[in-house]
């Protein structure tokens, strides 16, 4: 994150688990909370939220934006626009950016889960999941996918039914 660096680092110890799957713990001095972006208020462990940042080494400003527009709020967090979670031993995991977000009939969707259910199939390689305007829910989910077989037919009925039990 160029606004603040180094906002969180794995070290040597770390286990290969949250060396893979977590960005690390804070570094010292630095301060990391994950708030839901509605309410503000913090969340609860393992909760997804938006990540918010403070610490000595946070950037001022934004050159030439208005004061009014800048991320950081009155206490000093840097709002992120990134999506994650603290776990219990206050590893940093990132889900997604807030504008990657869909939300389809008031449900926060996570493009990144779905994309990960599907591509638990063995007949998927790849996939990537964006939101589509739909005038009753706001959004609604649409997914590209990438066949592992060149003759295979995924119908889209059977790519969300057999995503459905896994998310």
């Amino acid at each position: 994150m160029s606004e603040m660096a180094p906002v969180s680092i794995t070290t040597y110890n770390d286990s290969v688990e949250n060396i893979l799957h977590t960005v690390g713990k804070p570094v010292k001095n630095v301060e990391i909370k994950i708030v839901d972006r509605e309410t503000g208020i913090d969340c609860p462990v393992d909760e997804v939220g938006e990540i918010l940042v403070r610490g000595f080494n946070l950037m001022t400003a934004y050159y030439k934006l208005d004061a009014d527009e800048q991320p950081i709020d009155a206490d000093g967090w840097l709002h992120t626009g990134d999506l994650g979670n603290l776990d219990a031993n206050s590893y940093l995991h990132l889900t997604g950016r807030i504008k990657e977000l869909i939300i389809c009939g008031g449900e926060n969707v996570y493009p990144a889960e779905i994309e990960r259910a599907l591509t638990e199939f063995d007949f998927v390689t790849d996939a990537k999941v964006v939101g589509v305007p739909d005038d009753f829910f706001g959004e609604v989910v649409c997914a590209c996918i990438k066949s592992a077989f060149s003759s295979a037919k995924v119908s889209p009925c059977s790519a969300a039914a057999r995503s459905t039990a896994r998310l």
